[in-house]
């Protein structure tokens, strides 16, 4: 999975989640990085279904909750 300059192999993610009821949706990657155990991208201008049906032919899909820290993260910009 590519984002921007960021290249997150497949076999370094567990599980996605594509969080569609936001006002931007996101996909969130669960990692087997110990520092960064999650990763929470927006779909901007990008159709969640579409997203969601090619990742499923590599990831397992997990509903994740939104976690406190992601929405101080937001807050903050990042």
């Amino acid at each position: 999975v590519q984002a921007g300059t960021h290249l997150y192999p497949y076999d370094n993610i567990v599980s996605f989640w594509v969080h569609e009821q936001e006002e931007t949706p996101r996909i969130t990657f669960e990692t087997k990085s110990f520092l960064i155990p999650t990763v929470s991208l927006p779909l901007i201008g990008i159709d969640p279904n579409v997203v969601r049906e090619f990742l499923y032919n590599f990831l397992q899909e997990k509903k994740y909750d939104v976690l406190l820290s992601e929405h101080i993260s937001r807050a903050l910009g990042f």
